[in-house]
């Protein structure tokens, strides 16, 4: 199975080279979504795979994406160089796992969240981009999303 994710993350740098950054983005979540890799594979892939976003404009899924990243202090920075361009409740996650509470309950509220003591209540919706299998490279989806949550 090694081989393959070496194939995908070799066939995403020459889409990358070819300028193709939909074909390098589609070969890296393709390689990403076989998780039984060690940690040091798949981490190899989701590097390249957040500036791949980044450079198609994909905020939000490069955001997601380097959240998995943010045990090394340099993918922090990467989170934080790219927050203004994410929603407010992007934001605030990204900031509360950061340890930045006070801002993060700022952006919770833009983002339409509001909290009662410990209880955290809000309603967000998104547009999701799923690769597709036949149709096109990626498919858009709508999502809505109600939140209810409690604080430790």
């Amino acid at each position: 199975m090694l081989d393959d994710i070496y194939n995908l993350r070799d066939r995403a740098r020459q889409a990358l080279n070819r300028g193709d950054l939909d074909g390098a983005a589609n070969a890296l979540v393709t390689a990403a979504h076989q998780t039984h890799i060690a940690e040091s594979d798949y981490v190899s892939l989701l590097r390249p795979l957040v500036e791949v976003l980044t450079r198609r404009n994909d905020f939000r899924s490069a955001l997601t994406v380097g959240w998995y990243l943010t045990n090394v202090p340099e993918e922090w920075k990467r989170a934080y160089a790219i927050l203004e361009r994410v929603p407010p409740v992007d934001r605030a996650r990204t900031l509360a796992a950061g340890g930045e509470m006070e801002k993060a309950a700022r952006e919770m509220e833009n983002a339409g969240l509001v909290t009662f003591g410990r209880w955290i209540v809000g309603v967000d919706e998104n547009v999701l981009l799923v690769p597709g299998l036949m149709v096109s490279p990626w498919q858009p989806a709508f999502t809505a999303h109600g939140q209810v949550g409690i604080k430790f």
